[in-house]
């Protein structure tokens, strides 16, 4: 709510027509996913710093940096530098009109920002009795060194859903030159915002991550579609021989691949900096010409790795059949022991999945868990509490206990009895039966 609140706003300060305004919106609410309130913040910070108005002249430009920066660094380390680099990229290559003693003088603002804040936190907990220095490690240099948890690997060809499908093309179409020379200067700051949060998605390349660094994606391509619709200009064609054309329309394609490599082929944080490299390539071929062959092999490609995405995904599904054969295997085959072991009651904990096992044997759950993530440590208080006052008669267990669910493994075969025990052919699956002891 926050973030589209947000997005109205910016349309808002863009003085669009009311057309306008609800293609931004609409576009925002089909293309973006914001899975969690700090996931908000990009769509506030392109609010903060819009460059229209008073947000495009100084002083206010640079102190609207400094202290956008500087907040956002208390509430979230990681968006801070990333938008910092983002907007950094926008003053130093993206604007337009401006002597290059303002672009750099409100690129730096944004550091300048991010060291104030640190500095006010390093005095506050220094009070508090931690050191800088480990404050220092905590904040900055274990989360800049630990690629923990990180899985490399982006699915380019078969991604899972239509929003890992646009990602990897949309970092980059923005800035093909015959694009990128006819949008305005608030399209080009959400450009280089959208970049700058690639690497969230190229780090954990999993469906909740790529949909936290698309937020923008759908306010970058409505504006762009809205400045491409107002720009009259024509494109400026090569005057060469048909060989020579193509040429430069292979050339545009090869340039796409090798952002495209170069952005997630590369299994190391280095590669938003190798992207973000590729892509400037192009900003500066976009001074001097259209390169209108070029831009065209460009696009083509990014077209056929969109569609590339859908025919290979498509055909995954069709191969796996029945998304849920697993839960409909185990539930056919523990229907019966699970029903004589609970006497009917429909109270049982599913852990840890398929949890469609709930609807597949009418179960109804115990607990307010449904699964078991990273964090799930801090919930084993209440889910003991849970365990010892009877309120869950019954667990099903599939497969082994989730790592996070160790410290109440002792609870369980204390208080309760493996009833059964089932093995699930068509799966491989094995799945205990727990019951209340006496």
């Amino acid at each position: 709510m926050l973030a589209g609140l947000a997005v109205v706003a910016v349309a808002w300060r863009l003085r669009l027509e009311s057309a306008e305004i609800l293609a931004l919106v609409g576009g925002w609410f089909a293309l973006s996913h914001v899975v969690h309130l700090k996931y908000s913040i990009p769509t506030l910070w392109v609010l903060a710093l819009l460059p229209v108005g008073r947000g495009a002249r100084e002083p206010a430009a640079s102190a609207l940096r400094a202290v956008a920066a500087g907040v956002t660094f208390l509430a979230h380390v990681e968006l801070a530098v990333l938008l910092g680099a983002g907007t950094a990229l926008y003053d130093l290559f993206g604007a337009r009109g401006l002597p290059l003693r303002t672009r750099v003088r409100r690129a730096a603002m944004v550091p300048a920002g991010l060291v104030v804040a640190f500095a006010v936190q390093a005095a506050v907990y220094g009070r508090l009795g931690l050191p800088a220095a480990e404050l220092t490690r905590q904040l900055l240099l274990a989360p800049a060194v630990t690629v923990e948890g990180a899985n490399f690997g982006y699915p380019l060809f078969a991604p899972v859903s239509f929003r890992p499908k646009l990602f990897p093309a949309s970092l980059v179409v923005a800035f093909v030159p015959m694009i990128w020379r006819r949008l305005s200067a608030p399209t080009r700051l959400v450009a280089f915002l959208h970049l700058s949060q690639a690497l969230v998605a190229i780090r954990r390349p999993d469906p909740n991550h790529v949909d936290a660094a698309v937020t923008l994606l759908g306010v970058l391509a409505v504006l762009a579609a809205l400045d491409l619709a107002r720009d009259r200009r024509p494109l400026a064609r090569a005057r060469a021989a048909l060989p020579i054309r193509a040429g430069l329309f292979a050339a545009g394609a090869l340039w796409f691949a090798v952002a495209m490599a170069a952005g997630f082929r590369v299994a190391h944080l280095g590669a938003i900096v190798l992207l973000t490299l590729v892509v400037l390539g192009a900003v500066a071929a976009a001074r001097v010409a259209d390169w209108t062959e070029a831009s065209a092999g460009a696009l083509a490609a990014a077209l056929l790795l969109v569609a590339a995405g859908v025919v290979n995904s498509g055909a995954d599904r069709l191969r796996a059949g029945d998304d849920d054969s697993q839960g409909r295997a185990i539930a056919a085959t523990v229907a019966g022991p699970l029903r004589d072991c609970t006497g009917g009651d429909p109270r049982v904990w599913v852990v840890p999945s398929p949890l469609t096992l709930y609807s597949h044997l009418g179960l109804e759950n115990p607990t307010p868990h449904a699964a078991f993530w990273y964090g799930f440590a801090s919930a084993t208080g209440r889910v003991g509490a849970a365990l010892d006052d009877g309120s869950v008669p019954a667990i099903l267990q599939v497969g082994t206990w989730p790592g996070a669910f160790a410290p109440l493994v002792p609870q369980i075969e204390a208080r309760y009895t493996a009833c059964a025990t089932v093995p699930v052919e068509q799966t491989g699956d094995l799945v205990t039966i727990w019951t209340r002891a006496g």
